[in-house]
């Protein structure tokens, strides 16, 4: 595969990826248990109060040239939630991956208040399908607070100008396969048929619902390749 982005978290606009809004609640900090050494990390603030339905902070890799956008792409990042944190009922979205225009593909944490927390496939968007989540069918994806975890993600582009539901997805969660789905129609005639946009865009739930007190997810080296 060729190299799409990688992004260290080292500072502020890396590799052309923009962050936003800038308030505070995106910011770099040092982790000593940072996996790819004792370096900065992305740190992005729930601040108690914070309302369900949206992210209070993002970081994105957007407007690649054309020479770097694929039918395949691989995904793989580190991401890590505080010891604290209280998930929403609906959701607890880490970001997404663009192809036709729209965010089609959004990883996500499933798991309500402090109860147990898994990985979840989320599709949204689709070329004739409804929105679906999509189940753990190779392994449980066990999500732990307080630590590193490692998400991989391999996702195929299906043919477009007939909406045919021969793409892909699977995912990996610390170095083991959690779930694999073909048949889906990712894009439709009149859409691009390559990824071409790369976020950590953690949007906290449904509506509804409020953060009880700060909380924080942290990312390291995220990286995207395609073929």
């Amino acid at each position: 595969m060729s190299l799409i982005t990688v992004r260290d978290f080292d500072g502020p606009g890396e590799q052309g990826w923009l962050e936003g809004p800038r308030s505070g609640l995106v910011g770099f900090v040092r982790d000593q248990q940072a996996p790819t050494g004792a370096g900065s990390v992305g740190q992005i603030t729930f601040p108690a109060g914070f309302a369900g339905g949206a992210a209070p902070a993002f970081a994105a890799r957007e407007q690649l040239p054309q020479d770097r956008r694929f039918r395949t792409t691989y995904v793989s990042y580190w991401v890590k939630i505080s010891a604290n944190w209280y998930g929403h009922s609906v959701v607890n979205k880490i970001g997404f991956v663009w192809i036709g225009g729209k965010p089609k593909c959004d990883p996500a944490i499933k798991g309500a208040g402090t109860g147990p927390l898994y990985f979840q496939m989320r599709l949204q968007n689709l070329a004739g399908q409804p929105d679906v989540n999509l189940p753990n069918n190779l392994g449980p994806g066990a999500f732990a607070r307080g630590q590193w975890h490692h998400v991989e993600l391999v996702l195929q582009a299906n043919t477009a100008g007939t909406a045919a539901p021969n793409g892909q997805a699977h995912w990996w969660l610390d170095d083991q396969p959690v779930g694999s789905a073909t048949n889906i129609a990712w894009v439709g005639a009149g859409e691009s048929d390559t990824w071409e946009a790369f976020s950590w865009w953690p949007v906290w739930g449904g509506l509804g619902q409020n953060v009880p007190a700060d909380q924080y997810m942290w990312m390291d080296q995220y990286y995207a390749s395609g073929k």
